[in-house]
């Protein structure tokens, strides 16, 4: 899938390998979420982004295992917000979106980046 948004802050994100035109970087609290974004790029620009999904399999269960948001080009407009945010619940919930991506960080901590299309961006309504 490919959007058009802006990154979540850079403070969130730590450098986990550079090459030559690209940087990759984790996600702080997990490394399940990375950005792979071109070097000479500044951050707070709205992104062409791909999302590449990694499974793992186990027990014959297929498991999401790995989130990328791949910065491909420079976006005139954004398409979608993507929304990261932590939170201590039992079951996550709250608003609309078209997909949640949602990892634990600890005992009933959640890691969630949501994708929300600009358009529809509703929280909370009933």
């Amino acid at each position: 899938m490919i959007i058009s948004a802006l990154l979540p802050s850079r403070e969130h994100y730590q450098v986990k390998k550079r090459s030559d035109d690209r940087l990759l970087l984790c996600d702080r609290r997990s490394d399940r979420f990375e950005v792979s974004i071109p070097i000479d790029k500044e951050w707070g620009k709205t992104w062409k982004i791909a999302i590449q999904e990694s499974h793992n399999k186990s027990d014959k269960a297929d498991y999401l295992a790995k989130v990328r948001f791949k910065c491909v080009e420079i976006a005139e407009k954004a398409t979608h917000t993507i929304e990261r945010q932590e939170y201590k619940a039992i079951v996550p919930a709250g608003y609309s979106c078209e997909f949640h991506y949602l990892g634990t960080i600890g005992p009933n901590l959640w890691l969630d980046y949501s994708i929300i299309l600009k358009e529809n961006k509703s929280y909370g309504s009933s």
